[in-house]
């Protein structure tokens, strides 16, 4: 409730109090923007204002390089332990990289300059059984997807789209100038990948 006020009682000298300032609207991340009050005897020794999601994240940064990084839109300092949610838009810029770990252990490393999308992503009764769509708008990806899986999961470029199972592999998606088209390109390291190109052809690797 905006503008409410509730604290909690560490010792009895201390406790922290924690005001709604605000509430955050959006497809991404819906929430509020929590002010956090720590009090010792009386006095307030430091504060804090932090975001609350009204939806669970379906990853984290689990690692970063760099510190330049563009989320849905808005330009923010990567920080490890960050939360993604389902719609999030990772755009990296100059030498960030951004290392992903979702919540089924997933992991997704986004080089820079790349623009990576979270379309999808759905857990069912455990972590072998979900659904997940990726798209890689530009740049480069190296990912390990989990080999439990019982799902065959998507990855989107402008050219082709994959569904992997079991797999660690590297994909990049760049525009040729000369040509005039959009280039997919991907090394299949291990597992399953199902291919199928803008020409309606589709083939399976298996290693």
């Amino acid at each position: 409730i905006l503008n409410s006020t509730k604290s909690v009682d560490l010792s009895p000298n201390t406790k922290v109090t924690f005001t709604c300032l605000s509430e955050v609207q959006g497809k991404h991340s819906p929430g509020h923007i929590i002010n956090a009050h720590y009090i010792l005897d009386g006095k307030i020794k430091g504060n804090k204002k932090v975001f609350i999601s009204n939806i669970d994240p379906i990853g984290f940064v689990y690692a970063v390089v760099g510190d330049k990084l563009d989320l849905n839109g808005s330009a923010v300092p990567p920080v490890k332990s960050d939360p993604i949610f389902l719609g999030d838009k990772i755009t990296t810029l100059n030498s960030t990289y951004v290392k992903v770990k979702m919540i089924d252990d997933t992991i997704i490393l986004i080089a820079p300059n790349s623009e990576f999308y979270f379309e999808n992503f759905q857990m069912k009764t455990n972590e072998a059984d979900r659904e997940a769509i990726y798209s890689l708008n530009k740049g480069l990806i190296k990912a390990w997807f989990n080999k439990k899986s019982n799902e065959d999961l998507i990855i989107k470029t402008k050219t082709a789209s994959m569904g992997v199972r079991g797999t660690e592999l590297t994909i990049s998606s760049s525009f040729d100038s000369a040509n005039d088209m959009w280039v997919s390109t991907f090394v299949h390291l291990e597992g399953k990948i199902w291919i199928h190109d803008e020409y309606d052809q589709g083939y399976m690797l298996e290693t």
